[in-house]
């Protein structure tokens, strides 16, 4: 299996959000565990590994007793990805697409994201404002891709809402998949 890897912006934006955002205590604690992104030596154009990137993501969830709260913490940093990564095109862009142009782009955004595997969109039920997204599993993606969405989605005046049928800790299957509705 060749090694997969994430780009420089998906460490930034959680790097970010550790930094600017977690509370001094969290973050002490998650530093202490010699889990941290040194932002000055990530380049945003380059791929880093996937696991210590996993594992920063899996110890900012577990700083958390409630996995609810866990769960939400991980939100934050997808989110701060997307505000990262978002570039003034990007912006411009979401403008003018509606939630289901955008949508037909996650595929191409994942690789942007991701030099491994694939996401795919299931567009069945796209004129009902629900879809199923196909994509390669790693601790934490849900609620990265929860704030990744939320982000976009709040560009369009739209509400996304993400389900999944599994549990927020524990084992992912792979491939993941999940489902995301929205209303205008």
């Amino acid at each position: 299996m060749s090694a997969r890897n994430v780009s420089g912006m998906v460490m930034l934006g959680v790097g970010r959000y550790i930094e600017e955002e977690l509370d001094p205590a969290r973050r002490d604690r998650l530093h202490s565990k010699g889990q941290m992104v040194e932002r000055a030596n990530i380049k945003q154009d380059a791929w880093y590994p996937l696991q210590p990137f996993a594992n920063i993501c899996r110890s900012l969830d577990e700083l958390y007793d409630d996995p609810q709260e866990g769960f939400q913490a991980v939100r934050r940093a997808g989110k701060c990805i997307a505000e990262d990564g978002a570039s003034t095109y990007l912006r411009l862009l979401m403008k003018v697409l509606t939630p289901k142009l955008f949508i037909r782009q996650f595929p191409g955004l994942w690789k942007r994201y991701h030099d491994f595997g694939e996401l795919t969109i299931d567009m069945q039920d796209i004129d009902k404002n629900r879809v199923v997204a196909i994509m390669p599993a790693y601790p934490c993606v849900y609620g990265l891709a929860a704030g990744w969405i939320e982000f976009a989605f709040a560009a369009f005046k739209a509400k996304a809402d993400l389900k999944c049928d599994y549990p927020w800790r524990g084992e992912t299957p792979d491939p993941f998949r999940f489902t995301l509705t929205w209303t205008s």
